[in-house]
């Protein structure tokens, strides 16, 4: 396997250049050890890096956990034009991660789409009913094989543009923080 920053940003979800370092993120929004890292260890990362414009955060869903990461796959393509949003959907569905199931994703999407001004919910809804970013999920998923991610969630650290490792599951701030050498 041969990572590439290029390889893992293309049609990726999130700031696509930094001038220090990039987390290319392989998440699943059904996945319980995803919503781990999402709580209690992304919060921080943000807040320490990546707001202060140290690193970029790319977020690619991966929807291999349970059936229901698909069709939220779907609806967060739906939304990538619209950064708050989609950002914003991430973050709620690792808030009510237990309450999604198969036959519910798309009605509590739009429960939530409903209060976003930037998109207008019954179309992102309607676009991912009808798969209409099949091919940009597609992308996340060959991007995931090409780099060899078995499970979510999973990491990979740039440096300078040059890959530093990767880190596997919900780790706390200070392996990312090391890994990217910002603990000095």
């Amino acid at each position: 396997m041969h990572t590439t920053r290029r390889s893992l940003l293309a049609g990726a979800a999130g700031a696509a250049a930094t001038p220090l370092a990039t987390v290319v993120a392989f998440e699943d929004p059904s996945c319980r050890q995803c919503r781990r890292f999402e709580t209690e260890t992304f919060p921080t990362l943000k807040s320490e890096l990546v707001d202060p414009g140290d690193a970029a955060f790319v977020y690619r869903t991966l929807d291999i956990t349970f059936p229901w990461g698909e069709p939220a796959s779907q609806v967060m393509a739906s939304t990538y034009a619209a950064a708050d949003a989609f950002w914003g959907l991430k973050d709620y569905y690792y808030e009510r991660q237990p309450e999604f199931e198969v036959d519910n994703v798309f009605e509590l999407s739009a429960s939530y789409l409903e209060e976003q001004p930037s998109v207008d919910a019954d179309a992102v809804v309607a676009a991912a009913r009808d798969g209409e970013h099949d091919e940009f999920v597609q992308r996340n998923r060959d991007a995931a094989e090409e780099a060899g991610v078995g499970s979510t969630p999973q990491f990979f650290l740039f440096r300078d543009g040059t890959f530093r490792t990767e880190v596997a599951g919900p780790q706390d701030y200070e392996v990312f923080e090391s890994a990217l050498g910002f603990d000095a």
